[in-house]
């Protein structure tokens, strides 16, 4: 069906009409725009307005032409507004029926798999996959970037020094020095950004992640004579238990890192 345009409510009956459930009346001879004053669901819910189509009494403009009193109680259906409205978006929300704006959406998962669409009833029936993890009911995607299932949640590793550090750990933010502690990983995760920055734009450094106590470096980024720099491509993996620690290769002063990492399932 065409989406509506307007409901024009017309006094076909030579008597002014009252159409009760909705608070209001048309004067003889006279009109109401009633898509000025109700939505979509008053109107589909108003049996007076209904009563006086069916009779007659009210005659339905569409914006264009009149129409029978038939195609105006089928304007009136809630879902005939959203029939044509696939291509606008979907709304989703987690375990059951969302209804908004008239639009009826059954689902599961997260991925679409597959859309369809009822032309008679304008239902939307949306098909899913990997909404949620059947173990931790954490919301997953697949990631743009990384091409993996990850987590929505962010786990944040921070660490700094409050003087100057040249060729040693970076510390935890109670002053432990993280070849002594590293910070554990609770699960399987991927480090996807990596923000740094430091006190003055006049030193060049490279902050190493690393892990569990070795000197292999996993990922690393750089400052040269700048205040910060970050990166939002990283694609790294690390497993539950791996303890992270980060070790600023050069000499710097007042300086953080921050490792953010998402769960991979």
């Amino acid at each position: 069906m065409p989406r509506i345009k307007q409901i024009i409510a017309i006094n076909n009956s030579g008597v002014e009409v009252f159409i009760n459930d909705l608070g209001i009346s048309i004067p003889i001879a006279s009109q109401r725009d009633l898509f000025k004053e109700f939505n979509l669901e008053e109107l589909d819910k108003s049996d007076d307005l209904k009563t006086h189509v069916l009779a007659e009494n009210i005659i339905i403009n569409d914006g264009d032409e009149n129409i029978t009193a038939n195609e105006a109680l089928s304007h009136l259906k809630i879902e005939s507004e959203w029939s044509d409205y696939a291509d606008e978006g979907v709304e989703v929300q987690q375990d059951g029926v969302v209804i908004n704006k008239a639009r009826i959406i059954n689902f599961t998962g997260s991925t679409v798999e597959n859309v369809t669409i009822d032309s008679t009833t304008g239902k939307i029936d949306v098909q899913l996959k990997e909404f949620t993890d059947s173990t931790s009911g954490e919301l997953t995607f697949v990631d743009p970037t990384t091409g993996q299932t990850l987590g929505a949640s962010i786990i944040e590793v921070c660490c700094g020094r409050d003087r100057k550090i040249n060729n040693s750990y970076f510390r935890t933010i109670d002053g432990t020095a993280m070849n002594q502690v590293g910070i554990p990983l609770p699960y399987n995760a991927t480090l996807v950004y990596f923000t740094m920055s430091n006190e003055k734009a006049t030193k060049t450094w490279t902050a190493q992640v690393r892990k569990n106590d070795t000197t292999i470096i996993h990922d690393s980024l750089t400052i040269d004579h700048v205040l910060e720099n970050h990166s939002i491509i990283q694609n790294e993996n690390f497993y539950a238990g791996d303890r992270i620690q980060i070790y600023c290769n050069g000499e710097t002063e007042r300086a953080q890192v921050r490792l953010y990492f998402r769960r991979r399932f």
